[in-house]
């Protein structure tokens, strides 16, 4: 999104247009961030993490071909309102598949692999507008998008059932730990 007012620029696009299609994007982020406790209790949070990658590449791959405001502004809130699911629903996945022992490593290079991305990514956009103009940012994170759900998909599993773990539920929700609490017994009577 940091290359969308240069893109807008290109194509023609006022300042109030691209502020107007940042916006929407944003609001959108906040929206289903919002709604993701209904969306949780209607699908399952594997599903959910692969849609939000997969809705949100198509239409940042298509923002570069079309200078139709409406249509643009559509894509924006498509685009967003999937980008506003996909951290939080990374992040809980991490923690739900990860060794209680090791959550804070496993997130530690969750949040360190997303720091190397906030780098490299830009770098190479940049690098790649240098020479193909920057419509070919939006078609190459559209693509890396749509790659990333097949990814997700091919990669993802249930979390494991085992000691201490119980299997969730078709929502992806887990029960309480019933194994972990401690159970008075009543003295027998004689």
């Amino acid at each position: 999104m940091a290359y969308l007012p240069l893109l807008g620029q290109s194509m023609g696009l006022g300042v109030g247009a691209v502020t107007m299609l940042l916006t929407a994007r944003s609001v959108a982020s906040v929206v289903s961030r919002a709604a993701m406790p209904l969306l949780l209790r209607a699908a399952p949070r594997r599903g959910l993490l692969v849609s939000a990658t997969l809705a949100s590449g198509a239409p940042m791959a298509l923002v570069p071909l079309t200078t139709d405001i409406v249509l643009l502004t559509v894509m924006m809130l498509v685009v967003g309102f999937f980008w506003g699911l996909g951290q939080p629903l990374t992040m809980s996945w991490v923690t739900t598949v990860a060794d209680p022992h090791n959550r804070a490593a496993a997130l530690s290079v969750r949040l360190a692999g997303n720091r190397i991305g906030q780098v490299v990514v830009p770098l190479a956009a940049g690098g790649l507008a240098g020479i193909t103009g920057v419509g070919a940012i939006f078609h190459a994170g559209g693509l890396l998008l749509l790659s990333s759900a097949l990814c997700t998909l091919v990669s993802t599993r249930e979390p494991p059932a085992g000691p201490g773990r119980v299997a969730p539920s078709r929502h992806g929700v887990h029960p309480p730990d019933v194994s972990s609490r401690r159970t008075r017994r009543r003295p027998a009577r004689r």
